[in-house]
């Protein structure tokens, strides 16, 4: 019998009024929309500069604080899922999202629009409770494909962040898109709290105060067990870098890159970024399952982030001299390979520890990417650019090309880092004859 069978036993069966595709359906608007908030400042980011009087460096600050706050509670998502269920998380979270982005949506000052968009970040943070809820839903074998799914519908979400996010911000206005975003998340907030329960291994009774100090102690451990992994870092560092990389791109610069530094229009740009986000919604499922079928993560990782790695490379090469064309296809290789292959190293980490402490596992490795790296990155972007556009008598396509130049340092660590990521799912094995196989 192979000796991963113990992972493709289900991990919780799901009860009667919880069917797994039922909870992804909830939870994916959830998922989808707190994407869509993250994205907003990168399509609208001159119309909030001239609404509340500030210049790049000052949305910069506005946008980071929302991967600060996001990342701040990445840790604390992951052990409160582990702790008290994924479905009491994602509503208190969706609560406080709801709060922050109809907060921002009437914010008229720049303190305002700091502090709300602070905590809209809190209020992103659904990010570790969704996937710790789908690996309590979905078997193992079957949670890598479950999980590019799911990614693939919250990562359409990118989609209405470009076109359609332009064109209703220049119609009703971008407060009130917020207003009505706002909204749709409240409703399905309700949804998952009246109709999903929590599996019966979540659903803890009350416990006593040396119940809670002993259940602390243990979330505690769990941390401890992760940080001292040596096969947990690699992973860290090259989600690290991908994945801050890219939301400091399509979260906040990308706009701005496409509208001033390649003189398009905020419809073309929009436009550029929607097709982009429409036609990689395929991929998360499709590259999850080709790492199923060939039997391996880390080679699917590899190949990916070296794509990455060259398209990040034509953007301060080429990138202001490309045609819309070349830069929808230079796009749409970098959104799959720094985006979209996060599906498989998610899998990575649920085999590579215990289901008790996935949850914990998963909020270290998006900490350090949300409340260092993004916020560092997107903020190293905006001096770099000031500085190019001193020292080059403003010319805007060069000094955003310059600029460019830092996302290439990045991928050529994660490129490093990829290398040093463990195999976690070990070849197909053929049972001696007479031997059962694995169901």
């Amino acid at each position: 019998m192979s000796d991963l069978h113990y992972m493709d036993t289900p991990l919780v069966l799901p009860a009667k009024r919880t069917n797994p595709w039922f909870v992804m359906a909830l939870i994916a608007p959830i998922y989808f929309l707190s994407l869509f908030y993250r994205m907003v400042p990168s399509i609208i980011a001159p119309e909030l500069a001239a609404d509340f009087g500030v210049d790049m460096a000052g949305i910069s600050l506005i946008a980071s604080m929302t991967w600060v706050s996001y990342g701040l509670m990445q840790l604390p998502s992951g052990i409160l899922v582990d702790a008290l269920g994924g479905r009491n998380c994602i509503c208190f979270i969706t609560g406080v999202a709801v709060i922050g982005n109809l907060w921002f949506a009437t914010a008229t000052t720049m303190g305002g629009a700091i502090a709300s968009r602070f905590l809209v970040g809190i209020g992103c943070a659904v990010t570790v409770p969704c996937f710790t809820t789908l690996a309590q839903r979905f078997p193992a074998s079957f949670f890598s494909r479950a999980n590019g799914i799911f990614l693939a519908l919250g990562l359409s979400s990118t989609v209405f962040a470009g076109a359609p996010l332009a064109l209703a911000s220049a119609s009703v206005g971008w407060r009130n898109v917020l207003v009505f975003c706002a909204g749709i998340s409240f409703v399905f907030m309700l949804l998952l709290w009246f109709f999903i329960k929590e599996p019966a291994s979540a659903a803890a009774p009350a416990m006593s105060r040396a119940e809670l100090k002993d259940k602390f102690r243990e979330l505690i451990q769990g941390m401890f067990i992760v940080l001292k992994s040596r096969k947990f870092w690699p992973c860290s560092i090259w989600f690290s870098c991908v994945v801050s990389l890219y939301f400091t791109i399509a979260g906040l610069w990308w706009g701005p890159y496409l509208r001033e530094g390649c003189g398009l229009s905020i419809e073309t740009a929009g436009g550029i970024i929607s097709l982009i986000s429409l036609f990689t919604i395929p991929a998360q499922p499709i590259i999850a399952s080709i790492s199923d079928y060939l039997r391996t993560r880390k080679k699917v990782i590899f190949i990916t982030t070296l794509f990455g790695l060259m398209a990040t490379i034509a953007l301060p090469i080429w990138g202001h001299t490309m045609s819309t064309t070349l830069l929808t296809i230079q796009g749409f290789v970098f959104v799959v390979s720094t985006c979209h292959v996060s599906a498989v190293l998610y899998a990575v980490i649920r085999e590579m520890f215990p289901i008790n402490i996935v949850g914990t596992a998963l909020g270290l490795l998006h900490g350090i990417p949300y409340v260092i790296m993004v916020p560092l990155l997107q903020n190293l972007y905006s001096r770099v650019l000031t500085w190019r556009l001193a020292s080059n008598q403003g010319d805007t396509p060069l000094a955003y090309s310059d600029t460019m130049f830092i996302g290439v340092i990045i991928m050529v660590i994660a490129t490093t880092a990829s290398l040093f990521i463990k195999e976690t799912l070990a070849p197909t094995k053929f049972p001696a004859e007479g031997e059962r196989s694995c169901p």
